[in-house]
């Protein structure tokens, strides 16, 4: 039977393909801002699997390197969460042509059952706060996850509470990082940032650092998944959300404003000063003021939790590999 032409607005027909002759699309369960996840099966491990399949490419100048980028951010992907249990498992990555010759690139990935972050957080009463130490413990598999990623050059760049999945084990639940945005990254990379920049509506403002709505804030990296998690780390401390409530346009304005940081301290929770100095460091506006990665963010928040000294610029190799990462980005 010949396949139906695909929407142009809509997911191609994937369900029913068996994608490099093991992955069995089964059905589709979601889309995002980049592109659709399908439920699958995995022939060879009889398991099932998500398979996330990148929106059309529509500027036809950049399209072969793009798709050539997202394949290379899967194999990437694949090999960091061999390094963490915290990275959801990417299994391989491809292109599906449709009926109509189009390439269709996508990313397969484990597929994982459990509540995100924020399902969890809306279940807890309205304006219940956290103390520093109980939110920094419940997100210390987040900062483990990030240190891996950002320490083989990669970042999420779309950190939020929905792309941390809490997955039921055996030892208990466990956290993993989701959605990576490989189209996203693979964009970037391909024009540069101006490639996304104009399609704000794809991000998710409460977390987004500056460098995500303009890249006059320098560019995006690993100092933007810190922006990020000192975000979440801000929200539990508070109770509620430091932009809740505000109109997008209002919300973009107060992410770029320097005189209205969302650090506890600023927002009325009682820390003490060297916590403060090292969230308002966290989520500077501007992205080289902020700390270069996950480690170096986390090493230095606990250190002043503890009354010890939190200068922590990174040096040798790991500044070298940093500095490398904002010339190329």
């Amino acid at each position: 039977m010949t396949a139906p032409p695909p929407d142009a607005h809509g997911p191609p027909p994937l369900v029913g393909a068996v994608l490099l002759e093991r992955f069995e699309v089964l059905a589709m369960v979601g889309e995002g801002g980049f592109g659709w996840v399908f439920w699958g099966h995995d022939r060879a491990r009889d398991e099932p699997v998500a398979v996330k399949v990148s929106k059309p490419i529509t500027d036809a100048t950049v399209v072969e390197d793009v798709l050539a980028a997202f394949e290379r951010e899967g194999v990437a992907l694949a090999a960091l969460a061999r390094r963490s249990p915290h990275i959801v498992e990417y299994r391989d990555v491809g292109a599906w042509r449709d009926a109509g010759g189009r390439r269709h690139p996508f990313i397969v990935m484990e597929w994982l059952a459990g509540p995100t972050l924020a399902a969890l957080s809306r279940d807890r009463p309205a304006g219940e706060r956290w103390t520093l130490d109980e939110a920094m413990s419940l997100l210390q598999e987040v900062a483990d996850g990030l240190t891996v990623v950002h320490a083989h050059g990669v970042a999420h760049r779309d950190l939020k509470p929905s792309n941390v999945l809490c997955v039921p084990g055996p030892d208990g639940a466990v956290l993993k990082l989701v959605d990576f945005g490989a189209a996203k990254i693979a964009a970037e990379r391909a024009r540069g940032f101006e490639s996304t920049g104009r399609q704000v509506g794809m991000l998710t403002f409460d977390y987004a650092a500056p460098e995500l709505l303009s890249r006059v804030y320098g560019a995006t990296g690993p100092w933007t998944d810190v922006f990020a998690l000192a975000m979440m780390l801000t929200e539990l401390m508070l109770g509620r959300h430091p932009w809740g409530g505000l109109d997008t346009l209002t919300t973009m304005a107060r992410i770029t404003d320097l005189a209205a940081r969302p650090t506890p301290g600023a927002l009325g929770v009682q820390v003490e000063p060297p916590v403060e100095a090292v969230m308002a460091r966290a989520l500077a506006v501007e992205a080289s003021a902020r700390y270069p990665d996950a480690c170096t963010f986390w090493q230095a928040l606990t250190a002043a939790r503890r009354g010890e000294p939190t200068d922590l610029t990174p040096r040798g190799p790991l500044a070298r590999m940093l500095a490398g990462l904002r010339r190329r980005t």
